[in-house]
């Protein structure tokens, strides 16, 4: 999407490692987190430019793990 300067799900994907998907504030962004937010964010997203929601399809199994933690 010109834009938004890259597709729905790149969009939505690097802001959740910037920062958007760290859903408990404490400076760690895991897999779950970066899951939920991009279930979250995907369907407003794609009303917004595609004029139709969009739901993305995920499934995962194990444990949780971090995915980017933010030092200071």
């Amino acid at each position: 999407m010109k834009a938004l300067g890259h597709g729905l799900f790149t969009y939505a994907l690097l802001n959740g490692l910037n920062g958007e998907a760290d859903l408990k504030k404490d400076g760690k962004i895991t897999v779950k987190e970066i899951e939920l937010y991009i279930n979250e964010v995907i369907p407003s997203l794609s009303e917004k430019y595609k004029g139709s929601q969009q739901f993305p399809q995920s499934f995962s199994r194990g444990m949780d793990f971090p995915l980017t933690i933010k030092h200071e």
